[in-house]
């Protein structure tokens, strides 16, 4: 109820049930604060179905479909049979649960797969791919907007996707050093600052009860 009336307080007028305009890092519930991203996935979903429960359950419906999709995706990339991926996350009571309702914790799960996915396929060879890398860095910055434990997880993710990435092409000779950072400096520099900008608004402001 929270969810779907916040979300069409924010269609409607641009502002949350206690006035507050377009929150961005949180939106202020009741007795707590709820990370923005699952309000606005909602309000596409008002225009097609009205303010009810299924407006509000859809972005966690289409997150469960996602879930399904992004492990099989996933699966191919570490010899893993993608059906059976596919099959379990389908059977999954968790999965299956909470794709049933609005859940935050859904979507930001949905993000943090996908962006996985679009991670190490911009990191398939050793020169990185800067649209896929973006792309999942954008993701990411879904999950991170969506769910409180993912301001921890994504990043985290995402550094280890580059990490790995180095860590397997380069054997640390000053020459092959070089050579990396000579061929993936701008996009090295571009993920970083896109990065930043994404993690800012909650670096700049922990103590806010908003962030913790």
């Amino acid at each position: 109820v929270a969810l779907g009336y916040d979300a069409y307080s924010i269609k409607e007028t641009g502002k949350d049930h206690h006035g507050n305009f377009l929150p961005l890092k949180a939106v202020e519930s009741f007795g707590d604060w709820k990370p923005a991203g699952y309000f606005y996935a909602i309000i596409p979903f008002l225009y097609i179905f009205d303010l009810g429960v299924v407006a509000v359950r859809m972005p966690s419906v289409v997150a469960g479909l996602l879930i399904v999709l992004g492990l099989y995706k996933i699966a191919r990339f570490y010899s893993v049979n993608p059906y059976w991926a596919a099959f379990v996350a389908a059977i999954s009571p968790w999965a299956i649960h909470f794709s049933r309702g609005g859940w935050e914790a859904n979507m930001a799960t949905a993000a943090l797969l996908w962006g996985v996915y679009y991670g190490k396929k911009g990191l398939i060879d050793k020169k990185m791919r800067a649209p896929e890398l973006i792309c999942s860095l954008l993701i990411f910055g879904v999950a991170v907007y969506t769910y409180h434990a993912a301001r921890v997880i994504a990043p985290v993710l995402f550094a280890g996707l580059l990490i790995e990435h180095f860590l397997l092409q380069i054997s640390f000779s000053k020459r092959e050093l070089l050579g990396f950072f000579q061929k993936n400096g701008v996009i090295l520099l571009i993920i970083t600052c896109i990065g930043t900008a994404i993690i800012a608004p909650f670096v700049l402001d922990l103590s806010n009860a908003q962030v913790s």
